[in-house]
């Protein structure tokens, strides 16, 4: 049982009217009787201060978003709604009806503890006087186990004005009944001490508690208080009621054949009575439920992201094998193209050689030429102009050959930058490998690798175009310098052939000459010289 305390507020029918409000089965549910108790400032018959007791129903009960309570009542004029605070510490009550509505918040002042008693419970109402401090005020009495030795008693109503000089002002009193012996048939008397010195006579036939309060050697009889509720504990199941069942059909599963929470043996801050025990419990199965929808929530963002990265590794891998046939690709065009030099090279170093011996082979020619003009530099001038003319033929293939010279070392020098552009072709393919083993370790991260192996096979691309410009060029200089070998050779020839009419024309005139001296010898005979 819950016991609340407030003030009315009903615009001048309850102004700062002690208003109590009882729950007997403490937490309500839709069925649970309410009583509700105050008087009127004045009502509308315009008669001041009677009493108003009302014995409601709860009608509807939900959950806040706190975990409280909001319940209404079934009432034929007010309509009623409360929300409970601090799991029912307080009651915040909104009073209303068409046009009119007052908001009032009452304490709790009381609740059971322990085992809950099976004796019917009661309510007493009626008025008190007492001195100056209370005249014809509220008073409520409530046995909330009902009438027996050490059951409890509480007590409370308004004075009119107390020792202190405040108006209105509640005074709630409790203690435990003293049952007095020697009390005639159907009637119960007890008495407790509570500031006052109250006495108390239940009748059983007509339910009515006669009270009388003592203070000092003051005694007063306060009057009969009439029977307002009687709350049959018989009357309330544990259990609440339920609908009628129904059939249906569902899956059924076997539980786990082990427990997979271990459990607590050590001391717990279990909270006392069934319904705080409930309502932490609820609470941990809260935190419980936000931390397994928190899971849950984590779990399938974490799905997500596997399933995207899984998604991400299969691009990143048919990327990487494009990568590796592109890679290989360039692999086989560099062995090509480093054939190709080889190649190029062996044709260089062979014409080259043939034109050492070619050029060795004139120079033998020249030389024996230059050997046998020699010989013939005391003949006549004619002899003499011979010899000029074929040295200055001589000069001019001499010329011609150091022309020649100069294209092979400028061939020999275009061999050796060929040769370091290759050795430069081979560092870009050991950068390629490595650039390779980079990106199979990278598969994780696909769209950054997408883009460095975009870069890299641009970068092969303009590698590879580069390489075919360099071999172009350089079977151009080739096929030059093969067609410089070939004119060479043709001067060559020219040069043997008119070396050849060189020799005839000097056989001419040394043939002229032996005749020329032989007429001169037979001259000089027949001169007697």
């Amino acid at each position: 049982m819950f016991v609340y305390s407030g003030k009315l507020k009903w615009l001048s029918y309850g102004v700062d009217e002690t208003f109590v409000i009882v729950l007997p089965n403490g937490p309500v549910r839709v069925g649970d009787a309410a009583y509700f108790f105050t008087q009127w400032t004045v009502d509308s018959k315009g008669v001041k201060k009677p009493n108003w007791f009302q014995n409601l129903v709860v009608d509807k009960v939900t959950k806040t978003a706190t975990g409280d309570d909001t319940f209404s009542f079934k009432s034929h004029y007010y309509t009623f709604e409360a929300t409970s605070k601090d799991v029912y510490g307080k009651l915040d009550l909104k009073m209303s009806k068409p046009g009119v509505e007052s908001l009032m918040t009452l304490e709790r002042i009381w609740q059971s503890e322990g085992a809950e008693s099976t004796s019917p419970g009661r309510i007493w109402t009626g008025k008190i006087d007492w001195l100056s401090f209370a005249s014809n005020e509220m008073a409520i009495f409530i046995a909330p186990d009902g009438l027996g030795e050490g059951k409890p008693i509480l007590s409370l109503w308004q004075w009119t004005e107390d020792s202190a000089g405040n108006k209105k002002s509640p005074s709630f009193r409790q203690a435990v009944q003293k049952v007095e012996p020697g009390a005639p048939a159907g009637q119960v008397k007890f008495s407790y001490h509570s500031y006052y010195d109250i006495a108390c006579t239940w009748d059983e036939k007509t339910e009515k508690l006669a009270v009388k309060m003592s203070e000092n050697s003051r005694t007063e009889d306060i009057g009969e208080m009439t029977i307002a509720a009687i709350i049959d504990r018989h009357s309330h199941n544990f259990d609440p009621s339920e609908a009628t069942p129904s059939k249906a059909e569902f899956e059924v599963r076997l539980p786990q054949p082990q427990d997979n929470l271990p459990r607590i043996l050590t001391p717990m801050p279990f909270p006392k009575g069934l319904f705080d025990t409930l309502v932490h419990a609820a609470a941990f199965v809260d935190q419980a439920g936000y931390l397994a929808k928190h899971a849950q929530e984590r779990f399938i963002a974490l799905d997500a992201d596997l399933h995207a990265r899984d998604s991400q590794l299969k691009a990143a891998k048919t990327e990487n094998g494009l990568a590796n046939e592109t890679v290989k690709k360039l692999q086989g065009n560099l062995a090509v193209e480093k054939d190709n030099v080889k190649a190029a090279q062996e044709q260089l170093a062979k014409a080259r050689d043939e034109a050492l011996k070619e050029k060795k082979a004139l120079q033998k020619t020249i030389d024996d030429k230059v050997d046998l003009l020699k010989k013939g530099l005391n003949h006549d001038v004619q002899d003499h102009k011979l010899i000029e003319s074929i040295r200055s033929e001589l000069r001019a293939e001499q010329a011609k050959l150091a022309e020649l010279q100069k294209k092979l070392d400028a061939a020999d020098a275009k061999v050796t930058s060929l040769t370091s552009q290759l050795a430069a072709e081979k560092t870009a393919s050991a950068g390629l490998r490595a650039d390779k083993i980079r990106l199979n370790s990278e598969l994780s991260v696909s769209k950054t690798y997408g883009k460095k192996q975009n870069t890299e096979k641009e970068k092969a691309q303009a590698l590879n175009a580069e390489l075919k410009s360099k071999l172009e060029k350089l079977q151009t200089s080739l096929d030059v310098a093969k067609k410089e070998n070939t004119d060479q050779e043709d001067i060559i020839k020219k040069l043997r052939e008119e070396l050849v009419t060189v020799k005839g024309e000097r056989d001419a005139a040394v043939n002229k000459r032996d005749t020329l001296q032989g007429t001169l010898d037979g001259i000089r005979k027949l001169a007697g010289l």
